[in-house]
């Protein structure tokens, strides 16, 4: 048996249970938890009440559009000539909705409806700009480039093809390989260049098109412009 010695049994100190160690700490730092805890559950409600009026808010926007999307098809059925009077009403609730939900989906598809009920009454240049303006709203999501596109389509139906090539152009360096759009714009490009006489930038953006894009539907179009052209000896085989 081993025998301990008084003085190596003085030196021995007791273990603290963990249980007691818990109480302890507890007890010292008691109200810097407590308001800690407080701080987390105030935060947690806040973030709740947040997230609960935002998608409110949204679902609210959603239901504001679908009734400005009743509203336009109805003006729809219009005869022509009621068309022009009746904007007036579309183009209100249009900035009503735009000022009640600012930087929403909901804001962008307005201002689409908006820009689209100008190409029915033929405003090319208005409707060019409102679609600009959707698309500028809408960065980053789907609907930039699909505005961008209808605003190229009415810049050029309102003769002014400088601005419809440019909107084309950004069209396809910005949303290269990412939006179904770009086929189209490239497609686009080269016919306002042939139309403009410029066959050898024509040449260049359809074959682009069909070097970039080998199975959309616009580069059978551009393999048929480059046939043509090459055919009637416009450019080099």
């Amino acid at each position: 048996m081993k025998n301990v010695s008084p003085s190596s049994a003085a030196k021995e100190v007791p273990v603290e249970p963990v249980k007691d160690k818990v109480i302890g700490f507890l007890t010292r730092f008691r109200k810097p938890i407590l308001i800690g805890l407080a701080v987390v559950a105030t935060v947690t409600v806040a973030l709740v009440v947040v997230f609960s009026v935002q998608a409110a808010r949204s679902e609210a926007a959603l239901v504001a559009v679908e009734d400005l999307q009743d509203e336009y098809e109805q003006w729809l059925r219009l005869e022509p000539e009621e068309r022009a009077a009746a904007y007036q009403g579309i183009g209100d609730s249009v900035s009503d909705l735009v000022a009640e939900y600012p930087r929403t989906y909901a804001a962008v598809r307005a201002r689409i409806l908006d820009a689209r009920a100008l190409t029915e009454l033929e405003r090319w240049e208005e409707a060019s700009l409102r679609f600009v303006e959707a698309a500028d709203a809408g960065a980053g999501t789907y609907l930039e480039p699909v505005a961008l596109t209808d605003a190229a389509v009415a810049a050029e139906n309102g003769s002014d093809v400088d601005r419809a090539l440019e909107l084309h152009r950004r069209i396809a360096e910005q949303f290269a390989g990412e939006s179904p759009d770009v086929p189209r714009a490239w497609f686009s490009i080269g016919r306002i260049l042939e139309q403009r006489g410029d066959v050898v930038e024509a040449a260049d953006a359809y074959r682009r098109l069909v070097s970039s894009y080998p199975n959309s539907s616009w580069t059978n179009l551009a393999r048929n412009r480059i046939i043509s052209l090459t055919i009637e000896g416009r450019i080099g085989g």
